[in-house]
């Protein structure tokens, strides 16, 4: 799954450089990355709400905490702004 614009070259080092900061485990759910549990950039403060790549606003999460991180940003987040 790439983030918005960061493919290639610039993914490897984006990805290595969240690794060294955060080290190399979900920051959701607190797994280690490994071949069964590939690494995802996800956005903080999401891209389709004004986000950017920003390193301070990135983190890797496993694939099953990205896909649950979005639908709660697509679907739960916009409800509780109603209220």
């Amino acid at each position: 799954m790439a983030a918005h614009g960061i493919t290639g070259n610039k993914r490897k080092r984006i990805v290595r450089e969240l690794r060294m900061r955060d080290g190399n485990y979900c920051q959701h759910c607190r797994k280690p990355f490994g071949k069964p549990l590939p690494s995802t950039i996800d956005h903080i403060h999401p891209w389709s709400m004004g986000g950017t790549n920003a390193l301070s606003n990135l983190q890797l999460l496993c694939y099953p905490c990205n896909k649950k991180r979005d639908l709660w940003i697509r679907f739960v987040l916009p409800d509780s702004r109603a209220a």
